[in-house]
């Protein structure tokens, strides 16, 4: 654990538990847990500018897919309550 990188995993992922929370004390779960979906987004971002990992074209339609599938989630339970 004495590793930079181990300390700063620990730290954002204790940092995103408190946010997940924070998102749960002011939205219905309904509403935030297809938030939960744009780490399909963030995950394969962040590999490319941190590590420089390939994305083939086919992932990067995938993930535009699941995307839109959140913000149909999102819209339909905003409007429909």
């Amino acid at each position: 654990i004495s590793q930079p990188q181990v300390i700063m995993a620990l730290g954002l992922n204790g940092c995103a538990a408190v946010c997940w929370l924070l998102a749960l004390s002011q939205l219905d779960l309904s509403y935030a847990a297809p938030l939960l979906s744009l780490n399909y987004l963030l995950v394969p971002i962040g590999a490319f500018l941190l590590f420089r990992e390939k994305v083939s074209r086919q992932r990067i339609l995938a993930i535009l897919v699941i995307c839109s599938g959140v913000l149909i989630c999102l819209f339909s339970s905003s409007t429909s309550s």
